[in-house]
Parts: C-alpha cells; structure tokens; sequence
C-alpha cells in the first residue's frame, strides 16, 4: 500500500487521535523586523527591474529558514511570485543541482505543469527526470532567461537554502546568474551556515564575488535578544519563565530560536528549562523523540537515514512496519512537529534532528537500513521522478555507508558518467576518486566497470579538469599513463601523451608539454593513418603555432591529410581552422581568413563545441591580421552567442572579446572597445584565463588614454601569472611602454629588451614588430633629451647608439625572413616597421617630415587613427627642427590634434598642444577641410574616411581631396574605394547620396 502525503493530512488534523504536545515552533513570527524589511526592500527593487542578490548568514538553527519563509509569506501577499530550493549533502558528495530541482518541482506546482513546460528550457526539464544530457551552457543561460521570463509575469522571491552543502555545479550557476541577474525582475536570497565554513571552504569565493556588488544586501542573524526571546517563549506556551529563566535560557541557549525551542519541548515543566534537563542539544532532540510511541522512533530513525527530506514510498520500502502503521508513525511525527509537511514533501524540521537520530543507531542499524534504501532505489517504482544523476548518487551513498565496496564501486562509477552529464563536475570527481580508491578492493574491477584502470584514471582527470584545473588532473593523467599495459597499442599511448602536454598547456608549463607532444609524435611515426595519429598530429601543430614555430604548417597539414585519410571530419576541421592562423601569421593574411572560414563553418557541423569556439578564435585572428576590423566585430559577437549557448563563455569569452578589443582600438572606437570590455569583465569575473586576454589586450588603450597606474597594476599581475613567453612577450612590451611614458629609460629598455627576445622566438611579426617601433622610439626620445647637454652626456648617448644600431638590425632581420621563413608582412607589421625605420632616423637626428607624413599615410590606409596621429605629430616636429614652415607644422599638428581629442588620448593631446605652444604655430582652420557631421558616427567609419566623405558630397577629385588631406592622390584613392566597400555602392555619386541623407537625418 502506497503511502502519499494527502493520506497523511487529514486525519492529523483530529487532535483527540494524538496525544497532548507542548508547542515548539511559535505560532508568530519573532523579531527579524529589520532582517525582513531589508529583504522586502530588494524585492521592491527587483519589482522595477533592479534584480538582487540577498546573502543571508546565520548558525544551525538561529532562524534563517523562518526569515525566508516570512518573506515569502509576505511576498505572496504583495502579489508577489516565492519559491525555494534547497542544497542536500549526503555523506561526502553533495547532491548536484538540488536546490535547482526543488526550485522547478515548486514552480511547476505553481504555475501548473502545462504553463511550466511553456515556459521552462529543455534543460530544466531534462533536471526533472528527462533523457537528453545537461551541460552547463545548456542550464546556465537558459535560467536567466527563464527567470527573466517570470519576472515579466511579476516579481519573484527566489531563494536557494544551506548553501553551505551547494555542489560545485550549483556554486557555479549561483555565480553565473550574480553576473547576469541584474536587470530582472527576481530577488535571489541565498542561506548559509555561517558557522560550517571553515577557512578553506569552497563557498567562500562565491560569497566574496557576490559581496563585491555593492548592490548585494548581507544579512547576519545573531541570536535573539531577550524582549524577542520572551515572546518566542509565550509563543510556545511558555508563560510562567520568570525573569531569571528568562536569562539562564538566554545565557545557555545564546539566543538560538533552535535550542530554545528543542530545550523547551523536552522540559516537561518550566522549572526544567534551569533545572535537570540533558546537558547538549542531542539529549534534547532524543528526549523529545523518546515521547513518541515505539513504532513512530522507529520509523523516524529509518528516515534519518534517508537525509532532511523523506520520500514516502522510499521510506516506506525500507520500514519493517506495515504500510499502515507507517503512515500512522509519520503522522505522530508530525503532530509532535519533528517533521512538517512542506508542500507535498515531507522533511526533518531541522536537519539537527535528523542527524542526531542517525548518530543515535547502531552501527548495524544503520547497515541495514542503508541497504534497505539502496536497494529500494535500484527497484525503481519507489522513487519515481528522481534525476538520474541524482539516483545514482544516492546509491553511491547508501551502499558505501552499508560497506558493500562492490556495489559503491559501481554506483559511484555511473554516478560520476551522470554527473559529468549533466556537467555536475565537482560531484562526478568525487564519485569518481571514491572509485578509484575502491578499485584494488573490487573482484574484477575492469569487469563491473567496462574500462580498465586507466580509463577511469583519464576520466577523473578530466573531470577535475572541467572543475578546476590544477596539479591533481596531472596527477591523474600520469597515473593513466603508467597504468597502461606494456601490450598496448602504440595509438592509445599517444593520446594518453596527447592529453598529458594538453594537460601542461592548461597550467602554462611550455616546454612540458612540448615534450609530451614531441614523444606522442614519435610513437606515432610508421604508424598507418588513424583518427588518434591525426589528432596527436594537430595537437603538436597547436602546439608550434602558438609558439610560432616555423614547423606548424607542414604538421597541420600531415594532421588533415591523416584526418581526412581517416574520414575524421571533426579532426581534419580543427587542423584546418589552426592553418588558417598559421597561414596569416606567415603574411597570407586574407588566405588565412579564407581557410579559417571555410574551417568553421566544418566545425560547427562536425565537431565538438569547444572545437568549434575555438574556430570562431581563429577567425578573430586571422581578421585582426588582416586589418579587417569591422568583420572582426561582427564575428566576435557570433562567437559570443555560440559559446553562449555551449556553456563555453568561461573558457573562450576571454579570447573572443580581447580580439573585438583589439580591433575597436585600433580602428578608433574606443567607447566601443570600453563597452565590450566592461560587460564581459562582469561576466567573466574570477575567470583566471579570461582575465589574463582582457587585461592584456585593454593595456594598449589604457596607455593610449593616459592611465597609466591601471597600466601598472596590469602588468605586474600579468607577469606574476603567466610564465610562457608567447604571454609574456606582449605584456613584457606594454611594460617598455609604460615605463618610456614616464621617462624611465633604463625600465624601459630592459623591458623591451625582454619583450623582443620572447616575441623572437618564432616569427612573431605580428607583435615583435611593433615592439621594435617602440624601443627604438625609446632610444629616440632619450637621444632627444640628452641631445646638447655637453660632453658628460657623450657614453650615454654613444650606448643608446649602439641600442638603436641593434635594433635596426633586427627590423632589416624580420624584413629579410620575408621569402625565407615568412611569404610577406602583414600590413599592420609593415606599417610598424615604416615607423621603426623613421625612429632609426630621429635617432640620428636625421627624420625627414615626408617621411613621417608617408608613414601617416599608411596608418589612414589601414583605418588606425593613433599611429596616424602620432606620425603627424612626429612630421610637425621635424618641420619645425629643419625649417620647414610653421604653416605646413601647423596642419600636421593641427591634424594630429583633432584624432588625439577624438579619441580621447590625453597624454599624445597634450604632447602636440606642448609642441604648438613651443613653435608659436597657428592651428586657424579657416583652410582646413569641413568638420564631418556628427550623424557619420553612424556608418562606422574612421575620422579620416569621415573627411574623405565629407569632401566626397562636395564633389571633389581624387586630387582635390589629396590637396585638402595633405596625402597622397593615391591615399585618397584607396579612402574612397573603402568607403565605397563599406556602405555598401558601387560610385561615389551613391556614396554622397547616403551621406547627404544620414546628414540631413541628424539635422
């Protein structure tokens, strides 16, 4: 006979069925005044759209759970939406995503389950009980939009309970949604035991991330004071405590509504609360559960074993009693208020009773009852509903504490490949170590598990890989490898190899993992073709590119010559996607956009979703190398939305943003680069990699604008964290930058020094370039200042020679690569190497304004408008130093100008306006070309395009546009045929069409 909650509620209600009980939770809602307003202040706040976080901290028992359940109450009665879910522990290995289901069983209640599946993602409901598998990016982003779905219906209370049990997986969804919950209509409350988390407790960083938003309300409860203790006595029924009880309670108790409340339903008179009663709150709860009639204990012992919250029909198979006197003892239970119905659960008032009545079993009692709940789990029909993941994890628990190492080992097993499922990874890595250290315990282990050591070894590492990656998914991996028979096949070792210097990558020791790769390949060698040899193949290839190495080519494409002999569709994509960077680095930029492109669009279809967030990467590089700035944009966001619904914004967000970055920078939409950086910043905050590509690529526009203290504190963060020099060398520049803004030239060249060498150590043209321009400026600038300051200064000037003379031999060395090791330079590099030869010469003294104007030039071409600016500025210099004219130093400087507050770079602002103040130069712009509407902001195109344009709707030559931009004729030729190409026509007649009407639009 099955036994159901609705059987349970109505004869409790007759009160001559039970017997007599003192009261022990009080009927009224006790003090918390201020906690209860703060809550309901952040769900008036969530009401206009200002989402909120409430963390709420307390010890067992001082009343959080009745805080929250006052706040729904009164959110209910504003008309407002409550729910609540709670974390579950059981033994070691908490139960993955458990306050989540609980949340949807009550909203599914709520709502009716017609609504429910209307609204909810198919991942919650796979939660529930579904088939299909569950990852983070399927969960994480589909929540937040649930939620914000239910917000526009009204404002919901959410609330997550005994965070302090929270998996891994739920930790990091509570994070996600504090990143992503702000402007939806919901308030999350989120209740801890303040007093279970010790120093090294996993929900602390959490809890900091969540504090950090100012907007996050902290509750703390204390024990109650001694007016609200006096009426929480009353409302038990207490009403002959004196005074004197009063405080001795409050003295033993500490104000716990918890101990007050156990202490009083054991004391059988109100003399008894100072007098003989038990000495610890264990001897309370027993007491209390020692009035219940025989049968009652015994069924409250069995469901003690079951956890806080008891399934009836579980409970039911695992009790001797019959079904009848079940219900009967469960129905005492509640009247005597040690279980209370909530909802259509029944659970442990307080999770302290259940764990007292466990503590308080035989050692064999508990066997046996443990073995009763497992196997009335593996049956089925008693726990109808439950998650697979969840099952299983049960199971794993039960039978571990029955000491059945067999059947644990199994359990555990199908525990962690369903946690993995569901991308419950902390979990899955504990059920998964359990099984490891069961293994030598277990009669044919490899037998039961269906893998051999090994196997199971790499599983695990991957799980703690997918949790945290750290020092022990080596350990693991390692351990995999040197389980593996002599016997074995020469493929499987080598991507066992493969995964080990995978493995080194992720905890940046380059040269480890170089090895690992390198001794995989060798295994391979004479080996006919296989999907393990082709992926070996384009890991090593990943490997040399990243290090630019000249030997990544030839292995890409003996790795999709292997993958595709294979019919490794998914492997020979990814290779290809990494040749198209590889090609571009080499200087066939828009070959390697082609190949990158043609790579992706494979991925997407055949490979697996990290592969294919990786390919949306290599399109972003490869469009960077090429100068294409705004196609950069638009797959930036592509990629974004990709790796948003794969869940893999925390391991690629990074690198897709700080490509966006880079391209906003470098085309002069600095509010923009700002803007992107900011929100993923917020997303992505905590997240190790990212931080290292956003911090890196934003340091060249925090120079660019001045800030140079940012700049510092980046720099030295990046450096402590990185020890790779392809992430070093970049970094290692913006520090020689740094230090030559403040005039610090000793830093400077060291750092550049440093820079250089790491950046030399493949081709690097793409960032040793530029670090060249940049340290030879440096020796510019210091032979500038030191120049006419008499023969003391004679070594100092003679070394700063001797520097530049080096470095100009390492820009006629990368240009001399070109045809030997590089096909061509990339356009930007090129540009760089103009500079580099112009600083040569200022150097000497010996810059030329021509020069410097050519090198403008060549900047307006590429669409940078700093490096254009800086160039102009470099020309009003010269034209000054060699008498060229103040009126020509003036339109230089004056042109310098403009970009430089545009744009908002105060410090290369404040050098020209010293430089006109210093040469008496006259920046009248009665001459100068017309000032573009503002309205042209509109089409995306640079400042100086936005003057060809404007010349180009008065109808001006090629010429004449040169002759008013001081440029080139066929400059101003290649402006034009850009601005044809991005709005989008085919003459400048359509061209001037669009202008005039987006600049009539803005008048």
């Amino acid at each position: 006979m099955d036994i159901t909650m609705s059987r349970l509620i109505g004869p409790a209600a007759d009160a001559h069925n039970r017997p007599m009980v003192r009261r022990v939770t009080s009927a009224e809602f006790v003090g918390r005044a201020a906690e209860l307003a703060a809550i309901h202040s952040a769900l008036e706040a969530a009401a206009d759209g200002d989402g909120r976080f409430v963390l709420v901290a307390g010890d067992a028992g001082i009343g959080k759970t009745r805080l929250v359940q006052a706040a729904c109450a009164q959110a209910t009665l504003d008309r407002f939406g409550a729910v609540v879910g709670g974390c579950v522990q059981l033994g070691a290995v908490p139960l993955a995503f458990a306050p989540v289901v609980e949340m949807a069983r009550g909203l599914r209640d709520e709502l009716g389950s017609d609504r429910f599946a209307e609204l909810a993602p198919p991942a919650l409901t796979a939660l529930l009980g579904g088939e299909e598998t569950v990852g983070a990016g399927q969960l994480f982003a589909p929540l937040v939009d649930f939620l914000a779905r239910l917000g526009r219906l009204r404002p919901w209370l959410v609330v997550f309970e005994d965070l302090h049990w929270a998996d891994a997986s739920t930790r990091d969804l509570i994070a996600f949604l504090g990143r992503n919950l702000r402007r939806v209509a919901v308030t999350v409350v989120l209740t801890y035991r303040s007093d279970e988390l010790h120093r090294r407790h996993p929900l602390r960083p959490l809890l900091a991330d969540l504090e950090r938003d100012s907007e996050t309300e902290r509750i703390t409860l204390s024990g109650l004071n001694r007016s609200d203790l006096v009426e929480l006595l009353i409302g038990l029924g207490c009403h002959d405590v004196d005074l004197a009880g009063v405080a001795a309670l409050l003295a033993r108790t500490g104000g716990n509504p918890l101990y007050v409340e156990e202490l009083v339903a054991a004391a059988p008179t109100a003399a008894a609360l100072h007098g003989g009663l038990p000495s610890t709150l264990s001897e309370a709860v027993l007491a209390r559960v020692g009035r219940l009639s025989a049968p009652a204990q015994a069924v409250l012992r069995r469901a003690a074993v079951l956890g806080t919250e008891l399934d009836d029909r579980l409970l039911a198979a695992c009790s001797d009693l019959p079904a009848e006197q079940t219900t009967e003892a469960l129905r005492e239970a509640l009247g005597a208020q040690l279980l209370v119905l909530d909802g259509r659960t029944c659970r442990f008032r307080h999770a302290l009773l259940a764990e007292a009545l466990y503590e308080d079993l035989l050692p064999g009692e508990r066997q046996r009852i443990h073995v009763a709940a497992a196997q009335a789990l593996e049956a089925g029909e008693h726990a109808p509903g439950l998650p697979d993941h969840m099952r299983w994890a049960l199971l794993a628990h039960h039978w571990n504490a029955a000491h059945d190492v067999p059947r644990t080992f199994v359990a555990s097993l199908r525990a962690g490949s369903e946690g993995l499922r569901v991308n419950a990874h902390a979990a899955a890595c504990g059920h998964l170590e359990r099984a490891l250290e069961l293994w030598d315990r277990v009669p044919n282990a490899a037998a039961r598990a269906g893998m051999d050591r090994a196997a199971l070894l790499l599983q695990a590492a991957d799980a703690v890989h997918l949790t945290n990656p750290s020092q022990r998914q080596l350990t693991l991996v390692n351990a995999a490898y040197a389980a593996l028979d002599d016997a074995v096949e020469p493929e499987r070792r080598a991507a066992v190899l493969e995964r080990i210097a995978h493995m080194h990558w992720e905890l940046d020791r380059e040269s480890e993992a170089a090895a690992a790769h390198e001794q995989a390949v060798r295994l391979m060698a004479g080996r006919p073709p296989s999907v393990e040899r082709a992926a070996v193949l384009a890991a090593l290839a990943q490997s040399l590119m990243i290090r630019e190495h000249p030997d990544a080519e030839a292995t890409l494409l003996d790795a999709i010559d292997c993958a595709t002999a294979t019919g490794a569709a998914g492997a020979a994509a990814e290779a290809r996607s990494d040749l198209g960077w590889v090609q571009a680095e080499d200087g066939r930029a828009d070959e390697g956009v082609a190949t990158a492109r043609q790579a992706l669009d494979s991925l997407l279809t055949h490979a697996r979703p990290y592969a294919a967030g990786r390919g949306h990467v290599n399109v972003l590089a490869t469009l960077l190398r090429a100068g294409r700035f705004d196609e950069v944009e638009a797959v930036g966001a592509e990629g974004l939305e990709y790796c948003g619904r794969a869940g893999l914004l925390d391991r690629l967000g990074g690198a897709i943003t700080s490509f966006r970055v880079l391209a906003h920078t470098n085309a002069g939409r600095w509010r923009e680069a700002e803007r992107v950086d900011t929100e993923m910043r917020v997303r992505l905050a905590g997240v190790a990699r990212a931080s290292y590509y956003l911090s890196s690529r934003r340091l060249r526009l925090q120079l660019w604008t001045g800030d140079h203290d940012a700049v510092a504190s980046g720099v030295d963060r990046l450096l402590q964290s990185v020890s790779a020099p392809h992430l070093r060398g970049p970094v290692l520049l913006r520090a020689g930058e740094l230090a030559h803004a403040r005039r610090r030239w000793d830093g400077a060249r060291s750092a550049f020094e440093a820079g250089v060498r790491a950046c030399t150590a493949g081709n690097g043209q793409f960032h040793l370039a530029p670090g060249l321009a940049s340290a030879l400026a440096v020796e510019a600038d210091r032979v500038t200042a030191l120049y006419g300051s008499g023969p003391h200064v004679d070594a100092e000037l003679a070394q700063a020679h001797g520097v530049a003379d080096r470095l100009a031999g390492q820009v006629a060395g990368l240009r001399a690569r070109v045809g030997e090791s590089l096909t061509a330079l990339l356009p930007e590099p090129a540009a760089w190497l103009a500079v580099a030869d112009a600083e040569y010469a200022r150097v000497r003294r010996a810059d030329r304004a021509d020069e410097w104007a050519a090198v403008g030039e060549t900047w307006d071409t590429l669409g940078m408008p700093y490096p254009a600016a800086v160039a102009r500025w470099r020309a009003a210099e010269a034209t000054l130093r060699d008498g060229g004219g103040r009126s020509t130093a003036a339109r230089y400087a004056g042109a310098a100008l403009d970009v430089a507050d545009t744009l908002g770079a105060a410090p290369l602002a404040a050098e020209v306006r010293l430089l006109v103040q210093r040469g008496r130069l006259d920046l009248d712009r009665a001459a100068a070309v017309p000032e573009p509407p503002s309205t042209f902001a509109t089409l995306r195109v640079t400042r100086r395009e936005a003057e060809v344009l404007t010349l180009l709707v008065a109808g001006r030559t090629n010429r004449q546009i040169a002759e008013a931009l001081y440029i080139s004729e066929k400059t101003a030729s290649v402006h034009v045929t850009n601005l044809l190409r991005k709005l989008g026509v085919t003459s400048r007649i359509e061209a001037a069409a669009i202008a005039q009407r987006i600049g009539s639009d803005g008048d």
